[in-house]
């Protein structure tokens, strides 16, 4: 989505009123991402090409073809981003990502980091009310 701006003005306009919203998107501070960025990698659920993943470990390249993130989110950003716009949020929160068995060892540190600080989770989750 290049026009989060135009689409969620798009949303608004064709919900009813109290009509729910519900939205998941990659999180970019998870605490993945945070680790990433301080060793010199590119963050997942971002991409710099349309065709391939560059700038990161291989073995975190999970899935064939890119995701195609254009705009990514903070926790606190998309948080911000859907009250400017006119929604309440219901409930919001992150969750580990879905870590192939290989990868147990993040799996568990994900879940210790987001019972800390809800905003280090790999997903961002949100329900929200047109208001």
């Amino acid at each position: 989505m290049f026009d989060t701006d135009k689409a969620i003005a798009e949303i608004r306009k064709v919900l009813r009123k109290d009509g729910i919203l519900v939205i998941s998107t990659p999180n970019l501070s998870s605490f993945v991402n945070r680790l990433l960025l301080l060793l010199g990698y590119q963050p997942l659920g971002t991409e710099v090409s349309t065709h391939k993943h560059y700038g990161r470990p291989k073995k975190y390249n999970l899935r064939e073809g890119v995701a195609g993130h254009i705009r990514v989110f903070t926790y606190k950003a998309l948080l911000e981003f859907l009250k400017d716009n006119g929604f309440e949020i219901i409930k919001s929160y992150t969750v580990i990502n879905n870590w192939p068995k290989e990868y147990n060892l993040l799996h568990y540190i994900e879940k210790l980091f987001i019972t800390v600080n809800k905003s280090l989770g790999s997903r961002i989750l949100v329900i929200g009310k047109k208001v």
